[in-house]
Order: structure tokens, then sequence, then C-alpha cells
């Protein structure tokens, strides 16, 4: 069906524009999809046998933040085939996908809606999972709205700022952590050379391989 319409288009820059936009609809679709039904897999994985756990015996675990239910600790691996992704991965859809119904209503009614990117849902549910069930509700209340009304740069320096006004003790315990896992050290290397590490944030570590460093033996990592 695609590939018809897409035959049919060729040529016509509107109905190519008109493709395109129905292609980015479809995608955000699909990925709300992918979080509704990781919702839906916790869910069906809400119960154990024995809750008390022991060897062999799966128990109930916390997967995500604070507000969030527990789900049996295995569930995750029923969703490696569907997802075509790892344990670890299909957590996270999982995790993310229980932060965000349970922190983040109103996020959530535009997930289920389908009008927003599940990457955007996911990255929000992250940057607020520090914050307590009664200040992330107000921090939902002032930006779900706003997720695809600005650039999505812009929208993050309002939830950035939203946070620090409804919480700044909170904001600034965050900063700290973040700051916690930057570093930048040296280390001794064969022959006398020493090797440099350096670990930070993508653009951070972009502008330091962007100076005009004389060569150097060693490596960046």
């Amino acid at each position: 069906m695609f590939e018809e319409r897409l035959e049919a288009a060729l040529g016509d820059r509107r109905a190519l524009a008109d493709l395109a936009a129905r292609a980015e609809q479809q995608s955000k679709r699909w990925g709300c999809r992918k979080l509704v039904v990781a919702a839906a897999w916790a869910d069906a994985h809400s119960e154990v046998d024995h809750l008390e756990g022991g060897v062999l015996v799966e128990r109930l675990i916390k997967i995500g933040p604070v507000g969030t239910p527990p789900v049996a600790e295995f569930a995750p691996e029923g969703l490696i085939g569907p997802y075509g992704t790892s344990t670890a991965s299909a957590r996270s859809w999982m995790s993310d996908a229980l932060t965000v119904r349970h922190r983040l209503p109103r996020l959530w009614e535009r997930v289920q809606a389908g009008e927003i990117h599940a990457w955007q849902a996911r990255k929000i549910a992250n940057l607020t999972a520090h914050l307590s069930i009664a200040i992330v509700g107000m921090v939902d209340e002032q930006t779900a709205g706003w997720v695809t009304q600005l650039p999505w740069q812009t929208f993050l320096k309002n939830l950035d700022a939203t946070m620090l006004e409804v919480d700044e003790t909170s904001y600034r315990e965050r900063e700290k952590i973040i700051a916690a896992k930057r570093e930048v050290r040296a280390t001794q290397s064969e022959d006398g050379l020493r090797t440099l590490i350096a670990r930070g944030e993508a653009g951070d570590v972009a502008m330091l391989l962007a100076l005009d460093f004389p060569p150097f033996d060693g490596h960046l990592t």
C-alpha cells in the first residue's frame, strides 16, 4: 500500500510532503503504542505465585521510580522477541511506560492519543524520575501541553526551568549528581606516555574534541 502511494507521488512535491507527514504521524502512533503495550505487559505480570521469593522463585520488584507498581522480575524477558531487543531495553520500555502512566498522567493521555513521539515521553520520564509524586504532578500539569508546541530543545529548557521553579532543592541535588558523574583523569601508560580519560555530557565531550589540541599519544574515552 505504501509503495503504491509512493510511486503515485513520485515527482509531485506536494504529494510527497503529504506522504512524509503521514509517515511521521504513523511513527508517533506506533511508538506510543509500544509504550502502551509495555504498560499493559507490566499489568499482566503484576502478580507472582510466591511473594516471599526464594531460590528459582520469581519475585515482584520495582523497576520504576516512586509511584510506579512492582512487576514480576522476569517479565521483561517476554518482550525480547516481540520488541526485537535486549532484556535491559525491554525492562526500560516497561519502566518508562509505568513512569509516564503513573507519574505523568497528562503526558500519558498524549501517549494514548499518539500525539507525541515515544522517545519524547521516555526522555521526560527519565528527566523527572527524581521528583516526588506531588512535584512531578505539578511539572506534568505545566509542561505536557507544550511537548509538540515548542522545538524540542526549547521544550527541554522550559522543562528544566519548571523543575527549578517548583522544587529548587531537588533540582540542585540532581545537578550535584550529574556533576559527580563527570570525570577527567590521566593515567600512566607505557614508554612514559600518559592516557587522558574523560567522561561527561555528550555536548561537553564534543566541545573538548573540537578544541585545537596539538597531537598527543594516548586516547580519549
